[in-house]
């Protein structure tokens, strides 16, 4: 049943009740469904149960959790459970004091005292309650209130490691290779970059594969259109050399097979159309599948250019590029993901919530919208990487430090939650004294407010800035051990490339940084998060509960009931009538307010109340439990962004000093007119 609920997007709980006593087990009489989602605290997952292994539970966010919620009652705990009718409907913990600990919403099985020979399987015993088709069944009101996709940590770490035999075999292979003969020199080419592009292609038949043609996309479709796109970049070589064009760029094929998927991906969505299963919603499809190729082709270029011009401005020695770079790739990156959720919002959201018939098919959330996100902060990483390198390389210094500390002040200001707050804040103060008609049409929130893409790029952060790092030790474990080779196979030796110790310097602070930003964010998270004020609050609860723009889900209110009045609540009384005797009205369909325990009394909570968060606050319900990609998906993703940041060097320094044939960098312009072909790999 974990696998089912999983695959299906949704959650499971296992309540252990095991040596309880029965008078801590009660079964409550609802009046109507809960509005009740605060899920178990971090500490009461059981790591050591039997499903860790094989559905690996555990929690490395506060937000994530990954296999079933395993959880037990501490000492002190009673459990109830609430039914209408014959159903469970959700279940809620109370300590001793009859303060609410955690509650779910959710149909509840009830095995507490059934014995194990009586439940020969859970399908015998779901069939005798008379709701045997639970399991399978999911309506189409799921449909986006799944969990997002996300990027697994051991994965991305062991695709980083791939990298370096990958991609140091591609340019090992290649730089040996450079002077080969015709016929053979294309051959090497497109043979060692193969090695590169099957994994990129794989994964770009899941992101515009399904972009396209929703889940029409069958692991068969994954395989043909691969394969159709490594046959395609293997071809430009040779292509190329009947032309009289050169040698094709890293960019030339990779984009080439990129471009034969998203056709691949067409011509899968006029095929479906065909066949009546996409008809009614073919132009949305198309035009989604259209927006998210703009999206990732848009700051893929534009992020060459802000390289291009940073290494410009340097050779100027103008000291604005210190300022340009890191202020240009955040907000190409922070446009990117406003994008996707603009998008998201117009494409995918308001029409399967107005019911159309056109909606979007599919479920986006899983690879389409993070690998969207993952695409914007990976290049961007990689470009401000790469171009402070080759600002090192070119100028022999290390002025780029600089460039790289400020990136960092921006990536903290816009991670840690402080930078959108003061914002606000300061917005809303200075609205309060502005003329009337002014205040009346700036509104901070609807532009500056947290989303639930917001949040997941905080979370793409935390495991995809460190990819670029491993092409950078890929080129020098390359260069050494191609000229210890050179020698065996009777190749021209090895140029070791000049200033490279200004670019190793920049490279490790660039690491150092990226380190201590995730430390220190991460500790924000846990002790000293940006308060949400009342106004965000009413701003929020506007919103559906699976609305793009709604990063809340559960609200734990310390005011909203007194002592007083919660002791003269009967415990058999629903949270959801409970809450319509308190003070103030809510939003019963989009915040869940559940909480009626006392306040938060942290130093993070105090600072919170001294701006006017009265509330302790959750992450949005739909990134909670996310489902992990597929690992050839985060391995595709990961060498993307790897081979991005090649090609920026490429670009940047030219071909010729990347491989090793030159000891200097080409001049910028010789080295830009050389992005889509080479005329072999020369040092003029």
């Amino acid at each position: 049943m974990a696998r089912t609920r999983l695959r299906q997007g949704l959650r499971l709980c296992i309540i252990d009740t095991e040596g309880i006593e029965p008078e801590r087990l009660e079964t409550v009489p609802g009046e109507t469904l809960m509005h009740a989602w605060d899920p178990p605290p971090r500490e009461s997952s059981r790591p050591d149960s039997k499903f860790w292994k094989e559905l690996a539970a555990y929690k490395p966010r506060h937000w994530l959790l990954r296999g079933p919620d395993i959880v037990g009652l501490s000492a002190g705990q009673n459990l109830e459970i609430f039914e209408v009718g014959r159903h469970g409907i959700g279940v809620m913990v109370k300590n001793e004091e009859e303060d609410l600990v955690w509650a779910l919403q959710g149909y509840v099985i009830n095995l507490a005292g059934v014995a194990a020979e009586q439940v020969p399987s859970l399908g015998e015993f779901l069939r005798r309650k008379g709701v045997e088709d639970l399991v399978n069944q999911v309506a189409t009101d799921y449909q986006e209130a799944k969990p997002y996709g996300m990027f697994d940590k051991a994965h991305v770490l062991l695709s980083t490691l791939l990298i370096l035999p990958l991609l140091g075999l591609n340019v090992t292979g290649w730089m040996l290779t450079a002077h080969s003969n015709p016929g053979i020199l294309e051959l090497c080419r497109g043979l060692f970059l193969f090695i590169v592009c099957v994994p990129i292609y794989r994964f770009g038949s899941s992101f515009w594969g399904e972009a396209f043609a929703a889940h029409y996309t069958y692991p068969s479709f994954h395989a043909i259109i691969t394969v159709c796109s490594v046959a395609v970049s293997m071809i430009i070589p040779y292509l190329f050399r009947a032309l009289g064009l050169g040698i094709p760029s890293t960019m030339m094929m990779v984009s080439s097979g990129a471009m034969t998927l998203i056709g691949c991906s067409v011509v899968q969505l006029c095929w479906q159309k065909r066949m009546g299963r996409l008809s009614k919603n073919f132009w949305r499809h198309l035009f989604w599948g259209c927006t998210v190729v703009a999206l990732s082709f848009g700051v893929w270029l534009l992020l060459y250019a802000a390289a291009s011009v940073y290494i410009l401005l340097i050779s100027m020695q103008s000291s604005f590029s210190v300022i340009f770079l890191p202020v240009t790739t955040w907000l190409l990156e922070c446009g990117t993901v406003l994008g996707t959720t603009a998008a998201t919002r117009m494409v995918v959201f308001h029409p399967r919530h107005e019911g159309k018939a056109s909606a979007i098919d599919g479920d986006q959330r899983l690879h389409v919208i993070p690998c969207a996100i993952a695409c914007a902060h990976g290049f961007s990483e990689a470009t401000r990487l790469a171009a402070t390198v080759a600002g090192a390389v070119r100028t022999g210094g290390t002025g780029g430090i600089t460039a790289l500390t400020l990136g960092v002040f921006l990536n903290l200001w816009a991670r840690s939650g402080w930078g959108r707050f003061s914002l606000i804040w300061s917005t809303s103060k200075i609205l309060n004294i502005a003329p009337e008609f002014v205040a009346k049409r700036v509104k901070p929130l609807k532009v500056l407010a947290p989303t639930l893409f917001s949040k997941l790029h905080d979370e793409v952060k935390v495991t995809l800035g460190y990819p670029r790092f491993a092409v950078l030790a890929a080129l020098v474990l390359s260069w050494l051990l191609a000229d210890q080779l050179s020698a065996i196979f009777g190749t021209k030796p090895m140029q070791l490339p000049d200033n490279w110790d200004s670019a190793l310097i920049i490279c490790g602070v660039a690491l150092a940084f990226e380190i201590t930003e995730d430390m220190i964010v991460l500790g924000m998270d846990s002790c000293l998060q940006a308060p949400i004020t009342p106004k965000a609050m009413e701003y929020f609860q506007s919103f559906e509960c699976e609305y793009p723009y709604q990063c809340l889900a559960v609200v734990m209110r310390d005011d909203y009931l007194c002592p007083s009045t919660y002791d003269n609540v009967s415990r058999r009384t629903s949270v959801s009538s409970m809450l319509r005797k308190g003070p103030s009205k809510v939003a019963m369909d989009t915040l869940a307010v559940t909480h009626l325990g006392p306040r938060d009394s942290t130093y993070s909570g105090t600072l919170r109340r001294r701006f006017g968060q009265r509330s302790v606050v959750h992450h949005a319900k739909g990134l909670h439990g996310l489902r992990k990609c597929k690992f050839v998906v985060v391995l595709g993703m990961t060498m993307t962004a790897a081979t991005f940041t090649l090609i920026l060097l490429e670009l940047l320094l030219g071909p010729s000093y990347v491989y090793g044939q030159c000891s200097q960098p080409l001049p910028l312009v010789e080295s830009l007119l050389k992005a889509l072909f080479w005329n072999g790999l020369t040092c003029e």
